[in-house]
């Protein structure tokens, strides 16, 4: 059975969840808007005045955890001299992790991956925590290995198909496995940019079925209903102070000083073959004293936080005719004449296989 809008509707389910899971953390994007344009249009909520600053960034009773620390940082991305090392970054993110979520990830790993993009004012440590070894130096060894195999395969005349079908039946060996919270810290202050905890959602081909039929029973032709939100007045009063108090947790050195409403929107959860749950998240921007401004977005039915993320604050303009090149052009950033030279085919293939991996991390 083929359903036409199928593909609509994942495209506005992933927008979702990217939203709330990926929250922007270590992909950086393109910042062709400026500031006054992102936030138009959205409802101001005056800060309250009872919320206590710390004098320290570390509170002096929190314990240091026993963390194991990975270095899963590319082979270009040399971390710079004067960057904290991974243990320092990693008791970071614990910190950091504890003042925002109040979790306690003692005893956990943590993946770090250093990055100096060139479209941000700052150098990065990414952490993945976990509770077990995820394994991602062999996987993506393991990935460059079987790629670099099938490409000999492909050049020495194989079947593309057949070469395909082996694929896909390898990927069981470097399944992609999802971290617990994810952060991005300053990596030569460790100021705090973004954290996140991971949302997913998978369907399977019986629930992607179900969804469709749920959808056009409750939505019709209007998809984009099923995951707009419009936010009440007595839903700010609600979690508009919520906002800034997860703000404050992330601003540890500065006050909040306003909060404003930017956007609600909806993720359908599986219940059962007639019925999907909508998780609705409100996202706030909340603003400290310098002027910084971060992005939190809660979720309605926790009252809880699942991201906070500054790193737009730090984006490097461009010009908007190359940003918009940049955005019609599937192949990616490396394939533009106005940023990058020419590669031949196997410098393109190892740069989309390094971009799939920072991807993932």
């Amino acid at each position: 059975m083929k359903y036409p809008k199928i593909k609509e509707v994942i495209k506005v389910a992933v927008s979702s969840v990217l939203a709330v899971g990926l929250f922007g953390g270590f992909l950086v994007g393109l910042n062709i808007f400026t500031l006054q344009a992102a936030i138009s249009g959205e409802i101001y909520i005056p800060a309250t005045e009872n919320v206590s600053v710390p004098d320290n960034p570390v509170a002096e009773d929190f314990p240091a955890p026993s963390l194991t620390a990975i270095d899963i940082s590319l082979y270009h991305d040399e971390a710079s001299p004067l960057a904290l090392s991974i243990d320092d970054a990693a008791q970071i993110g614990a910190q950091y992790i504890w003042d925002v979520f109040g979790q306690d990830i003692d005893g956990m790993y943590v993946e770090l991956s250093y990055s100096s993009a060139n479209r941000t004012t700052r150098s990065h440590w990414t952490g993945a925590v976990s509770a077990s070894d995820r394994h991602t130096l062999a996987r993506r060894a393991l990935i460059d290995e079987m790629t670099d195999t099938f490409m000999y395969r492909i050049e020495a005349g194989d079947d593309p198909i057949t070469i395909r079908e082996e694929w896909v039946n390898y990927t069981d060996y470097f399944e992609y496995v999802s971290g617990c919270f994810y952060f991005v810290i300053d990596a030569i202050t460790g100021e705090r940019i973004d954290i996140w905890i991971p949302f997913n959602v998978a369907f399977s081909i019986e629930q992607t079925s179900a969804l469709h039929a749920y959808l056009e029973r409750n939505w019709g032709d209007n998809l984009s209903a099923a995951f707009a939100v419009e936010a009440t007045p007595e839903q700010h009063e609600i979690f508009g102070p919520i906002a800034q108090e997860y703000g404050q947790r992330h601003f540890n050195n500065t006050a909040v000083v306003s909060v404003m409403f930017v956007e609600g929107f909806a993720t359908l959860l599986y219940v059962d073959r007639n019925t999907f749950y909508r998780d609705i998240t409100l996202r706030y921007d909340v603003m400290d004293e310098t002027g910084r401004i971060a992005s939190v977005s809660i979720n309605e039915s926790t009252r809880t936080a699942t991201g906070i993320s500054t790193m737009r604050n730090d984006m490097i303009m461009i010009p908007i005719e190359i940003g918009l090149y940049l955005m019609e052009n599937a192949d990616g950033w490396w394939d533009t004449p106005y940023l990058e030279g020419e590669y031949d085919d196997a410098a393109r293939r190892r740069m989309r296989i390094e971009n799939r991996e920072s991807n993932s991390q």
